[in-house]
């Protein structure tokens, strides 16, 4: 067993604003770039996620609050964890997220 920390390196702490399929995903990730997001995720069923970096978050959930862009979600952000390199898998899920 490896000890505390032993694959941290393999992951990157990301900062998740998620979105409801109502929102124009367009709109929403052209400003979400403009601001400085890292990444702009769209789902089958229309739901965006933003990602930022944990030093950018705040400044970017305000810039695009200001911008007209609420999130309703129930988990509106989250903490995560992403790995560096990514392996497509099969999805069962009906929303279409891995």
């Amino acid at each position: 067993m490896g000890t505390d920390g032993s694959v941290a390196y393999l992951f990157n702490k990301v900062d998740i604003l998620s979105y409801e399929p109502s929102v124009d995903e367009n709109a929403l990730m052209a400003a979400a770039l403009e601001v400085g997001a890292e990444d702009v995720t769209g789902y089958d069923d229309g739901a965006v996620d933003v990602m930022t970096t944990p030093e950018t978050y705040l400044a970017i959930k305000e810039a695009l609050t200001a911008a007209g862009f609420q999130s309703p979600c129930r988990q509106p952000s989250r903490l995560s964890w992403m790995p560096m390199t990514q392996k497509n898998a099969a999805i069962d899920r009906p929303t279409g997220r891995p």
